[in-house]
């Protein structure tokens, strides 16, 4: 009886494949490499790699960077490869009144409610959500963490779009806040910050409401 309560008790990365005792061990989990990697390749319909054989590919990624050679595998690593270009937000033409001096007067991104199938990036709008979700995975590489614990991802994207549109305009991976939607927007992509912080322990207060472990 003991056994099955503890097996019951037990809390599963799917992601991984690896089993904890409790949801600080998970949390602690979700911050490695190891999982963020495998999440990606179960977003890919692809199997876990054991956590032995991920790193050993790391090792074999950084000593490769470290002779300067770039062999394509920096892909196993997201905080030693570079940033991939981003798409330029659309901006507003400038308002009467303006003296067409750019350089003094910045334009001001178009803000408009978040709607589901707008990419939370750039004004790019789809026709469903999924799209939107596809969108954002291939070209600012977003995924919603541990998806088959979340219970409404519609609601957690609409809760990240407002984080960055509403004030004090946070950054979802490290809580920086800025003035303006725009310069939370502009500072995402120049830091690669556009997947959510899940190692960050504001963020994990923001997502818990969508997810059930």
């Amino acid at each position: 009886l003991l056994l099955g309560l503890a097996v019951m008790a037990a809390i599963v990365c799917t992601s991984c494949l690896v089993q904890f005792e409790d949801a600080s061990l998970l949390r602690s989990h979700y911050k490695c490499d190891w999982h963020l990697y495998n999440a990606k390749r179960k977003l890919q319909s692809l199997p876990p790699i054991p956590k032995d054989i991920f790193e050993g590919k790391a090792a074999a990624v950084r000593a490769e960077d470290a002779k300067g050679k770039k062999k394509g595998t920096d892909h196993l690593l997201d905080k030693t490869r570079e940033p991939k270009p981003k798409p330029e937000p659309r901006y507003d033409e400038p308002e009467e009144g303006d003296t067409g001096e750019e350089a003094t007067l910045p334009q001001r991104p178009l803000e408009e409610p978040w709607v589901p199938g707008r990419s939370l990036f750039d004004n790019t709008k789809f026709d469903t959500f999924e799209e939107s979700l596809e969108y954002m995975w291939t070209e600012f590489s977003f995924f919603i963490p541990d998806a088959e614990y979340c219970t409404d991802k519609e609601g957690l994207v609409r809760a990240l779009a407002a984080l960055i549109q509403e004030p004090p305009h946070i950054c979802i991976n490290c809580s920086a806040t800025f003035k303006t939607a725009s310069g939370c927007r502009k500072h995402m992509l120049a830091k690669g910050h556009t997947q959510v912080g899940s190692s960050n322990d504001e963020m994990l207060g923001e997502m818990e409401p969508f997810y059930d472990f």
